[in-house]
């Protein structure tokens, strides 16, 4: 990981901890850390033990994943909704390749939307008969 990295996660880090109104002491004491090494990963200089992570996401009210991307849970549930098309064009086609295709791009999570619908109505299958569920199908 490189000093940029961490001074992004660092900025995450400071941002939640400012957002639930605590100060860099309160967050330490909850984690068992001193303050220095909350003022540490804040800015970049450390990155907090993975065995910390969890309780730290938890603290903060968000995930080990968007603390350390950024990414956040509404950003992984329409990766996870699209079936990680964007992952899969990506890796398909030559970066330099990618111009234009915004458009091509946002078609296909259009298309992959109804399938999404489809799949909540297979989920009531049990409390419908299966003639009625076929019949929307």
């Amino acid at each position: 990981m490189n000093m940029a990295d961490m001074q992004e996660i660092g900025r995450r880090i400071a941002a939640l901890r400012k957002a639930k109104n605590l100060t860099q002491a309160e967050l330490a004491e909850q984690l068992s850390v001193s303050y220095q090494a909350v003022s540490n990963w804040e800015r970049g200089e450390s990155m907090p033990d993975i065995f910390k992570l969890p309780t730290l996401a938890v603290v903060l009210s968000t995930s080990v994943d968007a603390l350390l991307t950024g990414e956040t849970a509404a950003e992984e549930s329409n990766a996870a909704e699209t079936g990680g098309a964007d992952a899969a064009l990506r890796e398909t086609i030559p970066a330099d390749g990618l111009s234009g295709l915004d458009s091509q791009l946002k078609r296909l999570k259009e298309e992959l939307k109804p399938l999404k619908s489809l799949e909540c109505l297979k989920s009531l299958g049990p409390l419908q008969g299966e003639e009625t569920l076929d019949a929307a199908v």
